[in-house]
């Protein structure tokens, strides 16, 4: 019987090895939302994918749902995003921080487009932006509250609406920033609560 491939972008949070050479990933796709596949042969020094995915890719990913886990059969690295931040030690904190906090609060296979698209769009952004330390502080209030109030963590009622423009990231919304960090701090933080996690 022949199985049905997805292909999709995707984000790799991490993964444990399995087995001697399998590792079982955690892999936040555009389609499929959030999920735990399998990818057989990982750690061996002979496996084509390995390079592909790697904590913290950017990836095009192929996958087949197996009776009991999905199961890796291709990937196509786009950019390792924790490499790509090499000459910043912030900016790969707060990508793997941004990655954390998404684990915890996604909720499996859910297809979430936008959501993906924002941190993509953000990711970018980081990437082709130079921040100092300030302004990448004030770039995660940005992007912590934007996924929180896409996740329905933080309405259009508080005090930090003026960071939930709809448009891409620019250099102009760190300037807004400064007007409600302590509101933009207590908005993460009453929602990280309400979530439970």
């Amino acid at each position: 019987m022949a199985h049905h491939i997805y292909n999709t972008d995707c984000f790799i949070f991490g993964g444990v090895a399995i087995g001697e050479s399998n590792r079982f990933l955690t892999v936040w796709t555009r389609e499929l939302g959030l999920i735990r596949a399998v990818s057989k042969s990982l750690r061996t020094s002979h496996s084509k994918l390995r390079y592909h995915l790697q904590d913290y890719s950017y990836t095009h990913i192929s996958l087949v749902r197996g009776r009991n886990v999905w199961r890796v059969t291709g990937a196509h690295l786009i950019y390792n995003l924790f490499n790509e931040y090499a000459g910043s030690r912030g900016k790969q904190l707060l990508l793997m921080r941004v990655c954390a906090l998404l684990s915890r609060l996604l909720q499996g296979e859910e297809e979430d487009k936008k959501l993906f698209d924002l941190v993509s769009s953000g990711m970018t952004f980081m990437q082709n932006t130079s921040l100092d330390a300030e302004l990448l502080r004030d770039f995660e209030y940005i992007l912590v509250v934007r996924i929180l109030a896409k996740l329905g963590y933080v309405g259009e009622s508080e005090d930090v609406s003026v960071l939930l423009s709809p448009s891409p990231f620019s250099r102009k919304d760190l300037v807004q920033v400064s007007s409600c960090r302590s509101q933009a701090a207590n908005a993460i933080n009453k929602a990280i609560e309400a979530s439970g996690l």
